[in-house]
């Protein structure tokens, strides 16, 4: 009798340690797959190109002594699209446009001397929105050497820093209104290169903080599974 009450307490001891087993693995499993479908979800936000609000607008405040096309483009390489153009440096040109989302998007300035005498470009530039930085990692952008690059022969080839001539006030042209007083005149050779030029910076797509955080917790759960079960 002693006997067949140990063996029947052993084979219910044994049953309840395979259900717990079984329940612990239904457990992680569960625990995995909503990990993994998260991880995934977080990825599709945080790296999608496809807008789901207000599309991103590029503000633009320019001029250029003496004339000017604007082109917005997703290829340095490409002129892209035409956006305004001006022929007078005593005004100060205002221009909006949208940007193409989740990609870089190239401000492209093509500037040209007409009446050799000085030759320059002076602008601000700022985005509506966190979702894209320029390469000062900000959403506002202003002419100047470090920032911008100048060619003598087409977008996206033979590129090089141009010269600051003078901050915005500086002299032959006094102060542009409407452009930001931190902006600096550019050009090639101080302004002495009486021809035209061709100036581009870039506008970089930032991916969604609260996706990217969503992955790394993902990644972090994944993890932390792998390694209660190993």
């Amino acid at each position: 009798m002693k006997k067949l009450l140990t063996i029947c307490i052993e084979k219910n001891e044994g049953e309840n340690t395979m259900k717990t087993t079984n329940n612990s693995t239904i457990t992680n499993l569960r625990a995995s797959l909503v990990g993994g479908l998260v991880l995934v979800m977080a990825l599709i936000l945080a790296f999608s190109t496809v807008s789901v609000g207000a599309p991103t607008t590029l503000t633009t405040h320019m001029t250029v002594d003496d004339a000017f096309d604007l082109y917005l483009s997703t290829d340095d390489t490409q002129i892209g699209t035409y956006i305004g153009s001006g022929s007078s440096w005593m005004n100060t040109y205002t221009f909006m446009a949208d940007l193409t989302p989740g990609v870089t998007n190239y401000v492209h300035v093509f500037g040209t001397d007409r009446y050799r005498v000085i030759a320059a470009f002076i602008g601000d530039f700022s985005v509506s929105d966190t979702s894209f930085k320029f390469l000062n990692d900000s959403q506002s952008l202003v002419t100047d050497r470090a920032h911008w690059s100048i060619s003598n022969l087409g977008f996206g080839q033979g590129y090089y820093m141009p010269d600051e001539i003078g901050i915005n006030g500086s002299g032959p042209w006094g102060f542009r209104p409407g452009i930001s007083s931190s902006a600096s005149w550019i050009w090639s050779n101080y302004g002495y290169d009486l021809t035209y030029r061709y100036f581009s910076t870039s506008i970089i797509p930032v991916p969604a903080p609260a996706a990217l955080m969503l992955a790394l917790e993902g990644l972090g759960g994944l993890a932390l599974l792998r390694r209660r079960r190993g």
